[in-house]
């Protein structure tokens, strides 16, 4: 942490600002050190360059899975909530450390992850990605893994971007951006945002709220920090037709109480499966549609029509084994993994009285949605 990203960031526990004490620098970041509160009294330790803010940890942070969870008093889960909760945030742990430096420095995974981005903002091209954020001056990426995309906004934007994610990803989003002048990332749980109110001219969620106990409230309390006329893009996973819905609860109630590593294994089957298919190259014709299984009429690449209809057997020719399973695994392994529909999505944005609400549906299995705030 660079000793003036300090005054960014404001106590979870109440809101107030934080002071730096006990730092103990090099190469011009705060390895370790001590973030204290100047109204609670709440102190945040600072480990191997990342401030740990989490309310319930402020004495006793890790950037390690722990068994439980401070959320904001309207998102408090009950005690089945939380183990979720912790076991959502080591499967997490798990992943990233297993890849510290995802899609980080190879141009194919991050044109792939560009272009993703992209199409969720109803953009074509990686350079009209880039565009986007040259106008922006104060970015979130909430939940921001390894910190791919920070490394992406924070090249092309003159501002600060921060990043902040549950899991020990936070460690290595650093270790990531650590050469990078504008960027600043922690730890800390998105009910409990460590920023103040109407701060940031963007923030982008992806594929994380999701992954929550309740989508809707953990959308909700990022709302507040966009500043006035500020923009947010979500993107949350899709109600599918319902055989794949069939699969994915099927799966997920048994490969989620597995541990991460038998999970891991467990999730190798469906990637061959995904491989195979792939590897077939061959395209089938759908005669008519099939209305009670949403199923329309149509030509369909054989791996495509599984992985939409039936299972998500992911695979990628760009990607290796290991990380395709990444994606297998991602899907599977967390307790929570939401999905909803556009309406219901909307509804959110309206209730939280955003404006230029836009669906961008390029995703056949996500909902990705751009909004404003209103103008002060």
């Amino acid at each position: 942490m660079r000793p003036e990203s300090a005054g960014w960031f404001a106590c979870p526990a109440c809101g107030h600002s934080l002071a730096l004490s006990l730092a103990q620098e090099e190469g011009g970041q705060v390895e370790r050190g001590q973030l204290n509160c100047v109204s609670c009294t709440q102190a945040y330790p600072i480990q191997d360059g990342v401030p740990i803010l989490l309310a319930s940890e402020a004495q006793t942070g890790s950037l390690r899975p722990s068994k439980e969870r401070h959320q904001s008093s309207e998102a408090t889960p009950q005690p089945a909530a939380a183990e979720g909760v912790a076991r959502t945030r080591a499967s997490f742990s798990h992943k990233w450390d297993r890849f510290p430096a995802y899609a980080v420095g190879n141009a194919d995974h991050e044109k792939f992850y560009d272009l993703w981005t992209a199409s969720k903002l109803g953009l074509d091209t990686q350079e009209e990605l880039h565009a986007y954020f040259r106008d922006k001056r104060l970015i979130l990426d909430v939940g921001c893994g390894v910190g791919q995309k920070l490394r992406m906004i924070a090249r092309h934007s003159p501002g600060r971007v921060f990043g902040f994610d549950l899991s020990s990803a936070a460690l290595h989003a650093y270790r990531n951006t650590r050469g990078i002048d504008n960027v600043s990332v922690a730890q800390s749980d998105l009910f409990r945002p460590p920023f103040r109110p109407g701060q940031f001219d963007f923030v982008i969620a992806d594929g994380v709220l999701h992954h929550t106990p309740d989508t809707r409230r953990a959308f909700l309390s990022i709302v507040p920090l966009l500043a006035p006329g500020g923009a947010i893009l979500i993107h949350v996973y899709k109600k599918m037709p319902p055989l794949r819905e069939w699969a994915d609860d099927f799966l997920r109630e048994r490969i989620s109480a597995l541990p991460p590593e038998e999970a891991w294994e467990a999730c190798k089957p469906i990637t061959a499966l995904g491989k195979a298919l792939t590897d077939l190259r061959v395209d089938i014709a759908v005669p008519q549609d099939i209305p009670y299984l949403d199923i329309k009429a149509g030509q369909y690449d054989l791996q495509r029509f599984i992985y939409y209809q039936v299972l998500k057997c992911f695979w990628n020719d760009i990607f290796t084994f290991e990380e395709n399973n990444f994606g297998v695994f991602d899907h599977y392994h967390p307790t929570y993994a939401h999905k909803h529909t556009e309406d219901e999505v909307v509804e959110w944005f309206e209730e939280a009285g955003l404006q230029s609400i836009t669906v961008h549906r390029r995703s056949p299995n996500g909902i990705s949605v751009l909004a404003k705030a209103r103008e002060a």
